[in-house]
């Protein structure tokens, strides 16, 4: 006679495969758990189109390594790598990781640091498949190329962007809709100039000043510590509302052209 364990595994693999696949909802971590449930999941997992990856300290490199080589899902849907460990350096991983999720057309992607600042991995530069990306706490390389053709969202936190690289990245986004930064820090002054952007959200601790020129601009929320020179919104014609927030104004000047 059976045992009652090893019935419940035999009700697991009777389910349907649809409802075995919605496990790849789960975080990725809690998805490579559930092999222990029957030997129709075990396999399951490794077809998962989302990933979403917890580093919290170096000793899971090996076991996030391992995983991802069983992974098998011909398109990468979502991969999200959030790492709380601090002094970790692996640059190497970083671009096998985003190497596998850009050679399998990731739409959405996260690259969230707590602590050491990392660059965001080249190849991950130019995946002309992302739609959504979200940086925190990294940095780019000053001579890599920004290309991304169909990103629409982007979130950038705690990065240093000169007026250089916000240049770069928005040539990059062609078809950009929203933008945030935040926890920007910028010395110099930043210009944000796209025909594409629909909504845009500048949270910052200083910035010298700051030139907008978006004509199809529909929202605009804007915070800053500092605002020291002057603030201009250029051709700002399709600008349906507007939050503007400022802790200290020096010398501020608002002007329209």
């Amino acid at each position: 006679m059976a045992s009652v364990a090893e019935e419940e595994v035999d009700r697991i693999t009777r389910l349907p495969a649809a409802i075995i696949h919605h496990i790849s909802f789960l975080p990725f971590n809690d998805v490579v758990k559930t092999t222990a449930l029957s030997k129709q999941w075990r396999l399951a997992w490794t077809s998962t189109p989302y990933i979403d990856l917890s580093l919290p300290s170096a000793g899971v490199v090996p076991l996030i390594n391992r995983a991802l080589r069983l992974c098998t899902a011909a398109k990468i849907e979502k991969f999200h790598l959030h790492a709380t460990a601090s002094n970790v350096r692996m640059p190497a991983e970083l671009d096998r990781w985003f190497g596998l999720a850009t050679a399998r057309k990731v739409e959405d992607a996260s690259l969230v640091f707590g602590h050491s600042c990392h660059f965001v991995p080249r190849i991950l530069c130019g995946c002309a498949s992302l739609v959504s990306l979200r940086v925190s706490n990294c940095k780019f390389s000053r001579d890599v190329t920004i290309r991304w053709p169909s990103l629409k969202k982007l979130w950038v936190h705690d990065v240093f962007l000169g007026n250089h690289g916000i240049a770069k990245i928005l040539r990059g986004c062609p078809v950009l809709e929203s933008l945030t930064l935040s926890f920007l820090h910028s010395t110099c002054g930043v210009r944000i100039d796209s025909r594409s952007l629909r909504e845009l959200v500048i949270k910052a601790v200083c910035i010298s000043s700051l030139d907008i020129s978006a004509p199809n601009l529909l929202s605009l929320r804007l915070w800053a510590g500092f605002l020291l020179v002057g603030f201009r919104p250029n051709g700002l014609s399709s600008l349906a509302e507007a939050e503007l927030n400022f802790d200290k104004l020096w010398s501020t000047s608002v002007l329209a052209s």
